[in-house]
């Protein structure tokens, strides 16, 4: 089956140094799935078998172009992939896409990407996603339908990013944003007490025709990101909390 990656070099790009990222329709690859892939999913139904095995299809296609070949990548008690030694990644689905990200984890210690349907959270969520400082620039804002989206799916990334590095279960209330829409780059500040030994996360969003994409990473060099325009540092968040979806 001839399968398109669909934008790996806009994604690839994103935060550079060595990191490989593409989206793929998601479709039956189950017939790659490795013997405890099958068993991680062995009472799913046909939706989740799907999801879960164009990712580890994916996953397999990006680590090869950094020269892993990788048997099975399994799945952890947290539910998390277990990827192969020397290696990070990521996976994301929805809107019936599926996002990959990885990299060598001599130049990334963690890596979150998330996926969301353009314009897919609603102007009624938004105070359960947002600080009152968010909301008011998400409000005056021309682009206000697709940033909310952004702001979602960038918190989405930062804790999965973010998971590996502290084993905790963050909030939305735990994660501070700020937002550069002309270069498509945000900074995070996790607020969680445990958020002290989490070396600084550098994110970038992209707009593609099918959905946003967010890219999150915590790096191995000293790579700020400087010039964010935003609305005043945000507060914690209230509502909710929202948890790692299911890769």
């Amino acid at each position: 089956m001839e399968v398109t990656l669909r934008h790996k070099a806009i994604l690839s790009d994103l935060l550079g140094d060595g990191v490989h990222a593409a989206l793929v329709d998601i479709a039956d690859h189950s017939n790659s799935l490795k013997d405890v892939e099958r068993l991680a999913i062995s009472n799913a139904g046909p939706t989740r078998v799907q999801e879960f095995s164009t990712g580890r299809w994916l996953a397999r296609r990006l680590l090869h172009d950094l020269d892993v070949h990788s048997g099975s990548i399994s799945v952890g008690l947290d539910r998390a992939p277990v990827w192969p030694t020397g290696t990070v990644g990521s996976i994301s689905h929805g809107g019936g896409f599926c996002a990959v990200a990885v990299a060598r984890r001599s130049a990334h210690r963690s890596l979150g990407i998330d996926i969301e349907p353009h314009r897919s959270v609603e102007p009624e969520l938004w105070d359960e996603i947002c600080t009152d400082d968010e909301l008011a620039w998400l409000r005056e804002h021309s682009a206000a339908a697709v940033l909310g989206t952004v702001m979602f799916s960038a918190k989405e990334s930062v804790y999965k990013a973010v998971h590996p590095l502290i084993d905790e279960m963050l909030e939305f209330r735990d994660v501070e944003l700020r937002i550069d829409p002309e270069r498509q780059i945000f900074s995070c500040q996790i607020l969680h007490p445990a958020g002290a030994a989490v070396p600084e996360l550098i994110g970038q969003y992209r707009e593609v025709p099918e959905c946003v994409v967010t890219l999150v990473s915590s790096t191995r060099v000293d790579r700020a990101v400087t010039g964010v325009s935003s609305a005043a540092p945000p507060r914690r968040l209230k509502g909710p909390p929202r948890r790692l979806k299911g890769r």
